[in-house]
This record gives C-alpha cells, sequence and structure tokens, in this order.
C-alpha cells in the first residue's frame, strides 16, 4: 500500500488553493511562512499491517470535530507512546495550530530514555573519529568512501580534522555555512552526499563532546542539517547519474539514505541529550531504506547480485524483494511485532535502540 499525505494541508483547503503535498511544509504555505497541517493515511504497509490494536489506529479520522472537541488527543498520544517497546516513555502533548487551533500531529514530543540517549551520544562521538580516521561508518558503505578531501568541503575542514581551536560558535557558523553551500549546489549527487557524510561526522563531534547546553547556534546548524536532508529526499531521484552499474546505483542510493536517517538520529539523540525529550516526526516515521539482510555488508558486485536471486528471504518488516523499501515506521513496528536480528548491519541496530531503547532492544536479542 502506497503511504501517501491528503492531497491538500488545511491551509491551503481553507485558503481554497492548489497544495503541492510535501514535507515538512508546501511550498505555499513555506513562501508564506504558516505553519502547514496534513491529516495522513495510516504509514504501514500490505506486508506489515498487523490486527493488533496499537497499529491498527486509524490516523486518517478527523482528530477534532467542528466545536474544535480534541478529546481524541489522548488517544492519539497514547497510540504515539504505543509504538514504542519501553513503556515508560509516553507522548507528552500535542501543540495546537495558533491558526486553527487544531492539533499538530506531525511533531509529537515524547519522553526520552536517559540510558539510551547517553548511550548513543557515545556511540554517535566514536562514529566521528572512525569517519577522521578510516571514512567509515554505519552510513558509509565500504565501497564508496569519502575522499580525504571533498573537493565541496574546501581546504580548510576536511575529514582528519579531529581537533579545532576554534570555538564552538565558528565551528557552528562554519559548518552551517557549509550546509548551506551544499543545499544550493549545483554540482553532481555524489560529490554533496560526500560533502554530507563527512560534515555528519563533524556535526557528532561537535554535539556530543562537550557539554549538554543547548545554545542557539547549535540549534541553527541542526535546522541547516534538516533543510539539507529535505532538499536531497526531494531532488535526489532525478538527480541520479544514469551511467552506474545496477549495485553502483544502489550503494549510493542507498548511501544517501542513510545519511538523510542518520542526520535524523543524530538531531534525536542530540534533543534527549539536552532537552529530556525527542520528537516523533511523521517525516521521520516515512523516510525509507533498504533493510534486507547482507544487502549493504555484501563484499562484492556479484555476492550482492546472488542476493538479488533470493526473492523469498525473510527479514524483519515481511518479505520484500531486493530493490523494496520500506519506512521507518514500518521497520521499527515490525520489530517490535517480531524481533530479528540485524547481524551485522550496525546501522540498523543504531536505528532500533534510538526508536525502543537500548534495554528492551538488548532484551528481546539476548544481549
Amino acid at each position: 500500500m502506497t503511504r501517501s499525505l491528503r492531497k491538500a494541508c488545511r491551509a491551503c483547503t481553507a485558503a481554497k488553493r492548489r497544495c503541492i503535498v510535501q514535507l515538512p511544509q508546501c511550498p505555499r504555505c513555506r513562501t508564506r511562512q504558516i505553519d502547514c497541517v496534513y491529516d495522513l493515511e495510516p504509514l504501514m504497509g500490505g506486508t506489515s499491517r498487523t490486527s493488533t490494536s496499537r497499529s491498527s489506529t486509524n490516523l486518517s479520522a478527523p482528530i477534532a470535530d467542528d466545536d474544535g472537541d480534541l478529546s481524541v488527543n489522548s488517544k492519539f498520544l497514547h497510540y504515539v507512546s504505543s509504538l514504542h517497546m519501553d513503556p515508560k516513555r509516553v507522548a507528552l502533548e500535542c501543540y495546537r495550530n495558533p491558526t486553527t487551533q487544531y492539533p499538530v500531529v506531525w511533531r509529537v514530543p515524547i519522553s526520552a530514555d536517559f540510558p539510551t540517549v547517553e548511550y548513543l551520544a557515545r556511540k554517535l562521538v566514536d562514529m566521528a573519529d572512525s569517519v577522521a580516521l578510516s571514512q567509515s561508518a554505519p552510513y558509509i558503505h565500504p565501497q564508496r568512501k569519502p575522499r580525504p578531501r571533498p573537493a565541496l568541503l574546501g581546504p580548510d575542514l576536511d575529514v582528519e580534522s579531529r581537533k579545532t581551536t576554534y570555538s564552538d560558535i565558528t565551528q557552528c557558523t562554519r559548518l552551517s555555512d557549509l550546509l548551506c553551500a551544499l543545499h544550493d549546489s549545483p554540482e553532481p549527487l555524489s560529490e554533496i552526499l560526500q560533502a554530507f557524510q563527512i560534515l555528519l561526522g563533524h556535526i557528532m563531534r561537535l554535539l556530543f563532546s562537550g557539554d549538554q547546553s543547548k545554545p542557539r547556534h547549535k540549534e541553527k546548524l541542526l535546522g541547516h542539517t534538516r533543510r539539507l536532508a529535505v532538499r536531497l529526499v526531494n531532488d535526489a531521484p532525478r538527480m541520479m547519474p544514469s551511467n552506474l552499474s545496477r549495485w553502483e546505483a544502489w550503494i549510493l542510493a542507498e548511501s544517501l539514505r542513510r545519511a538523510i536517517l542518520m542526520s535524523c538520529l543524530i538531531q534525536g539523540v542530540y534533543n534527549g541529550w539536552t532537552r529530556g525529550y525527542c520528537y516523533h516526526e511523521l517525516f521521520i516515521q516515512a523516510l525509507p531504506f533498504n533493510v534486507r539482510p547482507g544487502m549493504w555488508t555484501a563484499g562484492s558486485e556479484g555476492e550482492w547480485e546472488a542476493l538479488l536471486e533470493i526473492g523469498n528471504d525473510k527479514v524483519g518488516s515481511g518479505n520484500h524483494g531486493a530493490t523494496d523499501l520500506v519506512s521507518f515506521r514500518e521497520f521499527a513496528s515490525s520489530f517490535a511485532r517480531a524481533p530479528f536480528d540485524p547481524g551485522a548491519d550496525n546501522f540498523q541496530r543504531l536505528l532500533l535502540m534510538a526508536h525502543h531503547g537500548k534495554a528492551p532492544v538488548d532484551r528481546v536479542l539476548g544481549v
């Protein structure tokens, strides 16, 4: 089943204007700097639908009646909480649109699991060091490592810069400028991706190596990171080169999907680290990637091609073909229903821990 937004946001519907559906905002709302709120169809595919009450909640139903009765808020918040295996993690509230007074359901704060947040923060710092030393990380494919000095980053910020004498504000400003340049860059997708992968390493070190303060310049840095991620979600399909082999094209596309998800993971861990809560976001829940065992870790094109011929391998979120993608929502919910071992794919393991908590994941995997 296709995961889709309703055909128009509420602001465009009220104004009787054509709406070009995009997340997090449609072009009209972005231009006018007004809230953009959609009612969503359920983020679940035909193979991952479940009859359990917590997963069959109908998100396409109205969330308030004509009198503005928001009594169903608690039901929606319970639904968001139920998506996480740790019962101590609860959705806190729904913000109201200041114009319509409807609850804004695309981003709901949910309480953080502090042991998990601290564990993930340490892992992200280790990952930043790995990017600096060997250009390797769970979101970087071994066959497509960034060059030691990506051209789009300039000479003063390269992969080997593990230490700096610059202040946090100076680093944030420099990183933000580079993210803005990548957002507007006409360069090939592969060049933008390499630079983005390296910048994520610098961002991880900057955010998690120091104190747990949340100064405004760090918040702005995360905003620029999300802005670039949204641009890549929207523009990458038309930027894919046509001269790649099937394996090369898959590696580039999956590397991009993982870099986008990694940027969201960084922001979620940072929010939990500094605020005590992170956000349940529909943008993140809908992000796709490939979860089929062995595809990412295949050591050769022949090994990867062989996996294409195996059409009925069991994966965590159902039986999927080699080119099928699942949303993060489907991936996380399938683990809650039927836990599976992500094996050597540490990226999947980190995502599961970020969503469900380290202790629940370790417990069901027998760690």
